[in-house]
């Protein structure tokens, strides 16, 4: 035997012994450490414990058991796999646009960045945590089935107020002044709502409200 065909047997044995990235499906992960690590199950039930679960910086997701993963096995060697893209075809936000982006979990809830610089939330609570909101917007329209609560201790509106009155004949009502409501008092247009009075139909003066 030749030493070129030594040299070949030899490098189809390493060839043969590296095993490629394959298919697998994540049955545990742990999410409680640095690096997330997954338990994968590949071909003829084989279990990889310890897999690193790599994700693009600035987003980090823990896909539920049943997830499909692809598995490289680094060097070659199935002890050392590493798990660079996970799908599940049974939470994935379907039909979308060519361009469009969506942000899904197991429940349900989504942030999709659609077509034409429109973003869709799609959630049962919406909780913001921060120390400065701010919203600047052409138009702004809030609608709620269940009624509106704001809890503050000092709200200022400084354009006009308009008012709807439900089943009431006034349909209507527009204020253009300025408010200021606290727990305990409300100042319209400088007045006092619980420290003004008014002039009676023989000219006395009201008592203040009650």
């Amino acid at each position: 035997m030749t030493i070129g065909r030594r040299i070949k047997g030899i490098a189809q044995g390493v060839s043969q012994s590296a095993r490629n990235a394959f298919r697998g499906v994540l049955s545990a992960t742990n999410s409680a450490q640095s690096y997330q690590s997954a338990q994968v199950e590949g071909l003829d039930e084989e279990v990889i414990q310890d897999a690193e679960l790599y994700q693009h910086f600035g987003f980090t997701s823990n896909p539920p058991a049943g997830t499909k993963a692809i598995v490289i096995p680094l060097h070659g060697l199935t002890s050392h796999s590493v798990i660079i893209a996970t799908e599940n075809g049974n939470f994935r936000v379907q039909a979308l646009k060519s361009g469009e982006v969506c942000l899904y979990n197991q429940s349900g809830a989504s942030i999709t960045l659609k077509n034409g610089r429109v973003i869709d939330v799609d959630c049962d609570a919406f909780n913001l945590k921060t120390k400065h909101y701010t919203c600047i917007a052409e138009t702004h329209v809030t609608s709620s089935s269940g009624g509106i609560t704001l809890d503050a201790p000092m709200t200022a509106i400084t354009g006009g107020l308009s008012a709807g009155f439900g089943g009431n004949t006034r349909s209507s009502y527009t204020a253009s002044f300025n408010m200021k409501i606290s727990a305990l008092d409300g100042v319209f247009g400088g007045i006092s709502f619980l420290g003004h009075g008014h002039i009676d139909s023989i000219g006395g003066k009201t008592t203040e409200p009650k």
